[in-house]
């Protein structure tokens, strides 16, 4: 009885809720950005990005990578100020319910919800202001102020970011859902995960018939929850 009232209570971990989830250029540059993050989506990779970008960018995006995978956002950003909209599709280890298991069994009736097995769809939407602080030439810190909603639930929560910048070289860091807030109710309640990655770039100037080149390498500092494990 206890255990089954643990696993009923317990918030499930959203699943898929990854940093790759937004941005198309981040992508093209296989999720690499936190170092770079010079353009409207920092407002999702790392706040602090808002100081190295252009004084003005906007981005609107579509993702319709499936049913179980789509996303779509709207970002401006200033060098001190950003304001974004995004809403996600995510997918949740379903906590189980016997109820639906034995439903399920029979036929008689399905959860509209369940995209798999043990599996559920969350769509999610977030609100977000970002603002960033330069401390000295080479350092900004920065965080994003954030109202997540999903299934009627609306929480606060924070990312917070920071970058470093010597030249050519750039270090960051970003960390989201930084209260990892909970939605939901019972057996439909989840916790978004809290999310650490670091990610170093070097950017070498426009030469010859060659543009500016950027390499940037990424690496997560928590695990982070996918379909197919960590």
């Amino acid at each position: 009885m206890v255990v089954a009232a643990w696993i009923v209570l317990t918030p499930a971990a959203a699943h898929a809720q990854a940093y790759e989830n937004v941005g198309i250029r981040a992508q093209g540059m296989a999720g690499a950005f936190v170092a770079v993050a010079d353009d409207a989506t920092s407002t999702w990779w790392n706040p602090a990005g808002l100081a190295t970008g252009a004084y003005l960018s906007g981005i609107v995006e579509i993702d319709r990578g499936g049913d179980s995978r789509r996303s779509s956002g709207v970002a401006i950003s200033f060098p001190a100020l950003g304001l974004s909209y995004y809403r996600l599709r995510l997918n949740q280890v379903q906590a189980p319910d016997s109820t639906a298991s034995t439903a399920s069994a029979s036929g008689d009736r399905q959860d509209p919800r369940i995209t798999g097995p043990g599996l559920s769809r969350l769509d999610l939407d977030q609100f977000g202001a970002s603002v960033g602080q330069s401390i000295g030439d080479h350092f900004v810190v920065a965080s994003t102020l954030k109202l997540v909603n999903a299934r009627s639930v609306t929480r606060g929560d924070l990312d917070v970011g920071a970058m470093a910048a010597f030249g050519v070289a750039r270090l960051g860091v970003s960390v989201r859902n930084l209260t990892r807030p909970a939605l939901g109710s019972g057996i439909d309640r989840v916790r978004l995960d809290r999310q650490a990655r670091a990610g170093f770039a070097l950017t070498a100037p426009a030469r010859g018939g060659i543009n500016w080149l950027t390499l940037a390498l990424d690496a997560d500092i928590t695990n982070s929850p996918a379909m197919s494990g960590t």
